[in-house]
């Protein structure tokens, strides 16, 4: 992927979140129909996919932490013993 696709990538995903909010507030008020399972099929992967997201985005920022804590360590493992 291209720095070029992944940026507009960002930029559509900006505008999830009113776009996620109308989905369910159209599934809520639509009457049973095919086209409701569709709605309600595509809001389940849209939950399932930011799921993911979250995991993965918890997964860095511990790993991120972890080496600042190491970093940390070291900075006093150098001052204590200089």
């Amino acid at each position: 992927m291209t720095k070029k696709e992944l940026d507009d990538i960002i930029d559509e995903l900006k505008g999830a979140g009113p776009v996620l909010k109308l989905a369910i507030k159209t599934y809520v008020a639509m009457p049973e129909s095919d086209a409701k399972r569709e709605l309600a099929k595509a809001i389940k992967e849209a939950q399932s996919d930011l799921r993911t997201l979250d995991v993965i985005l918890e997964d860095i920022q511990y790993d991120l932490e972890a080496l600042q804590v190491e970093k940390d360590l070291d900075k006093m493992d150098k001052t204590c013993y200089n």
